[in-house]
């Protein structure tokens, strides 16, 4: 031990006990665990750096307080118990609150008194985490230094500056970062070739100097030491730079005795305080050989405080793979030591994590190493069940889980893992279901087009076929609406012409009547002429008479008398037959004028008749214009229908393609989710291949096709299937009250909707012109 306690700062002869006792805190303070000791009455008189960051709370703000005060307690802490009852006091769950970020913390706090012959001389306490904390890295080790280290480029530009060093700068750790490090320690070495960083940079070579540094407004002797960093190459690339404060030791004197006897009693109060923790801690030499080990130390380790002493730290520690030269040198560079190594003690095989940090001289020479041992035997065993826990989860067992009893925050971490592993494990489960409903509806929705593809194919057939026949009857419309025109025309022709006969049969009536009154007339006359011829014929037989009486004088005249009589009577006679052929024609004239009015009563009729039918004929050319019209509307509409059912097909064959998409997706999702090992198994032959698309048939393809349930084998439903009302195409609203004739047979009776499509229940593979408009059922086309 007096090796070890040689190697430490000297103080004044004035200072005396306070001087040990500053020398054996000061050693405290280095330690990397949250820790401060108080007097017999209860103060504050130490508060390391670790204790700063654990509880907010500066050591200048502590010292000179009772420790419930600098704790913020509102009761006794464990260390005032621990004076009071002379013995050891163990609080398991110690909490402090972070006076800055509010955040609670939960400690172990361990408070041991320290004796002074029969009275208490004081107490220590010690707060660690409730569970061991994990491996700390390099630089959380750096952070837990009490003395000031940064971390430069070779421009000199902050690269790393620990809580030690921003404390003395009075700055913020991360506000230091990418500033040059003359702007917070400025010092006459300062770009000079003084600097022992320049010369570190340059040489390659460690180098320590003393200067003065101004820190706030007031000068600071310092001692720093510049160690170079190189990188993955080789090369320097950095610098890392440890201050020492150094003004404790101005004015310092050669030793005498009262100095040894301080360092002496210092020896004895470390050595109480350092056997009072429940911490390991082992000091060394400059050579790694063991000067002063604790009874935690000795305990871990299995053997007594003097097999200890004396022996090489790398046999004593089972680090004998580890070289002492690069221990060595990590210490030299102010820096932690931090390995792991196997120990045999009395609990049997102990898995043991060293920290060593380094002692200097004021010349920042390294002169030993204080030592701290964590028994991490249970972590190490708890982090290799995370590992094989993990390892199993990371090859897909999500049936695995971490089993048994983990404390403090080991056990909330493998609560989440075992939480996140029955998570995934139901994700998977549900996943897989997911894809196999996934593949049936796949199934389903090619199924579905393949029946759709179908019934638009024969729609579309059906449609062209009507659409020929539409236009065919659109084309003898049109001719029977020429026809119908040009015999309107005729019929108004023959009606002109019945017109002008009638007007002929009047006037022939009126010439009839004129004849028939003539022939009367003469018919007089004829009268007139017998009566003369009478008349005449009685002057020739009274002039016979006479001419008798004459005798011979008169037989001339007798003669005479003779001729004139036989002219009468030929005139008679002539007369007569004048008279029946006069009688004859009165008698023929007057049947010819009842004719004449037969005929004009029959050519009125026919005039009547002859109006009605051009009448007629007139309707029928414009009800055929109109029809003509209405068939040109319902091509374009079946047009219309046949480009819908087109884009329609195409729709159903890109849906068709989404669909095979979504299942080789479903597919190789569900290989990706085969890996994983659950409890359930959802295997279904729905995704275990991918689906083949339907080929989508064209109009012109006529060929009966199977059903799907012929195909797979599955009888069809015999219920029909529910008729939806299509609505009506916009090019067909004008022309709607043409078809408001059209009946099309009624509509099954709604049945619930099946997921499947049946073949069985589409429409027709051929649809004729006369089934879809019933032309027969039209009063308009009854006729044709």
């Amino acid at each position: 031990m007096n090796g070890f306690f040689n190697k430490k700062t000297r103080q004044s002869a004035e200072e005396n006990d306070r001087s040990a006792t500053e020398a054996a805190l000061a050693v405290l303070k280095a330690l990397p665990i949250p820790s401060f000791a108080v007097d017999g009455s209860g103060i504050v008189v130490m508060w390391n750096h670790a204790m700063e960051r654990a509880s907010g709370t500066s050591a200048s703000g502590a010292l000179g307080k009772t420790a419930a005060r600098a704790l913020a307690q509102s009761g006794p802490t464990p260390l005032d118990k621990s004076i009071q009852r002379s013995q050891p006091v163990i609080d398991e769950a110690f909490r402090i609150v972070h006076p800055t970020t509010n955040v609670k913390s939960t400690y172990r706090f361990e408070a041991r008194p320290l004796p002074s012959g029969r009275k208490i001389a004081g107490a220590f306490a010690v707060l660690t985490a409730s569970e061991d904390p994990a491996h700390l890295s390099a630089q959380s080790k750096l952070d837990r230094l009490s003395f000031p280290i940064i971390e430069m480029d070779r421009d000199y530009t902050l690269r790393y500056v620990n809580p030690a060093a921003a404390a003395a700068a009075g700055a913020d750790p991360q506000s230091m970062l990418g500033k040059k490090c003359y702007d917070f320690f400025r010092n006459p070495h300062c770009e000079t070739p003084s600097c022992a960083s320049r010369w570190a940079l340059q040489s390659g070579v460690q180098k320590t100097a003393d200067t003065v540094v101004q820190i706030g407004g007031r000068p600071v002797p310092i001692q720093y030491t510049s160690v170079p960093i190189r990188g993955p190459d080789g090369a320097i690339d950095g610098v890392m730079e440890a201050i020492v404060d150094t003004s404790h030791l101005k004015g310092q004197n050669t030793e005498t005795s009262q100095q040894q006897q301080a360092l002496e009693k210092a020896k004895e109060r470390l050595s109480a305080y350092l056997d009072a923790l429940n911490i390991p801690i082992i000091a060394t030499d400059g050579n790694l050989t063991v000067e002063y080990v604790n009874r935690s130390a000795s305990t871990l380790l299995g053997r007594t405080p003097e097999e200890c002493q004396a022996r090489s730290c790398h046999d004593l520690l089972n680090l004998r793979d580890t070289n002492p030269a690069s221990w060595m040198s990590a210490t030299s560079f102010d820096s932690a030591f931090v390995r792991e190594t196997s120990v045999r003690s009395s609990k049997g095989e102990v898995i043991v994590e060293v920290t060593s940090v380094p002692f200097t001289d004021k010349q920042g020479v390294t002169r030993g190493a204080l030592v701290h041992l964590s028994d991490i035997t249970k972590r190490k065993k708890m982090l290799s069940d995370l590992a094989d826990f993990s390892r199993q989860i990371s090859q897909g067992d999500l049936t695995a889980r971490a089993k048994g009893d983990y404390p403090g925050d080991f056990g909330v971490i493998v609560q989440q893992f075992n939480d996140a592993a029955h998570s995934q494990h139901d994700a998977v489960v549900d996943l897989r279901g997911g894809l196999a409903q996934v593949g049936d509806s796949c199934r389903r929705i090619l199924d579905r087009n393949q029946s759709v593809a179908r019934q638009t194919a024969q729609q579309s057939q059906a449609l062209g076929d009507t659409s020929s026949t539409l236009e065919q009857i659109s084309s003898m419309t049109k001719q029977t609406a020429d026809n119908t025109l040009r015999a309107s025309n005729l019929a108004q022709g023959t009606r002109d012409a019945a017109q002008g006969g009638g007007r002929a049969m009047g006037r022939l009536n009126g010439a009839m009547s004129q004849i028939r009154s003539a022939a009367e007339s003469t018919s007089q006359i004829i009268r007139d002429i017998n009566d003369i011829a009478f008349q005449t014929n009685l002057l020739a037989l009274n002039a016979a008479v006479e001419a008798a009486r004459a005798g011979d004088a008169g037989r001339g005249f007798a003669v005479v008398a003779e001729e004139v009589r036989n002219l009468a009577q030929r005139s008679k006679d002539a007369a007569k037959r004048t008279e029946s052929l006069i009688r004859q024609s009165v008698d023929l004239a007057t049947g010819g004028v009842e004719l004449s009015a037969e005929v004009d009563r029959g050519l009125t009729g026919i005039l009547d008749s002859v109006a009605q039918v051009a009448d007629i004929v007139t309707e029928i050319a414009g009800a055929s214009q109109e029809q003509a019209k209405g068939i040109e509307q319902v091509n374009r509409a079946i047009s219309q229908m046949e480009r819908a059912t087109q884009e329609a097909s195409a729709a159903a064959q890109d849906s068709s393609h989404a669909a095979e998409e979504l299942s080789g997706q479903a597919g190789a999702l569900a290989g990706v989710l085969d890996a994983y090992n659950v409890a359930v198994d959802f295997r279904q032959p729905s995704v275990s291949g991918p689906l083949r698309s339907p080929v989508i048939p064209h109009a012109d393809v006529d060929r009966p096709r199977p059903s799907s349930h012929a195909a797979s084998g599955r009888a069809a439903p015999d219920r029909p299937k529910p008729v939806r009302p299509a609505p009506m195409p916009a090019a067909l609203e004008p022309i709607a009250p043409a078809l408001s004739t059209v009946r099309p047979p009624p509509p099954p009776p709604p049945a619930p909707f099946d997921d499947e499509w049946d073949d069985e229940d589409a429409a027709p593979a051929v649809m004729d012109a006369e089934a879809l408009i019933p032309f027969d059922d039209d009063r308009d086309f009854r006729d044709f």
